[in-house]
């Protein structure tokens, strides 16, 4: 006997991905926020990629400056490049990643 065509709760809806989006952003009022932690202490290698990374960045922002501000994200004292931050993460970014009531009037 076969269910899938009958109707039941947990049938799955014809919507799309970004319908979904629009209505958690939208009518919900939620952002998708992504928290990491950064080591405070790190190892000679660690500090030598950092200085390495640093110095490869400053190449990119004389070369490409908009390009580059668009694709890197600053918070506090640490910069994060985006395409690092998802090829490294052990879970993978999704699993970093949850939904959050979004304030319009800031602190």
């Amino acid at each position: 006997m076969s269910t899938e065509y009958d109707e039941r709760s947990g049938r799955q809806k014809e919507i799309s991905t970004e319908r979904v989006h629009h209505i958690i952003h939208e009518y919900l009022g939620m952002r998708k926020l992504c928290a990491m932690w950064v080591p405070c202490e790190l190892t000679f290698d660690q500090k030598q990629r950092r200085v390495d990374d640093s110095e490869q960045y400053l190449k990119m922002i004389k070369r490409k400056k908009p390009e580059f501000l668009h694709r890197y994200v600053t918070t506090d004292e640490t910069v994060i490049s985006l395409r690092s931050l998802i090829y490294s993460h052990p879970f993978g970014l999704r699993n970093a990643s949850s939904f959050t009531v979004f304030s319009r009037s800031g602190p």
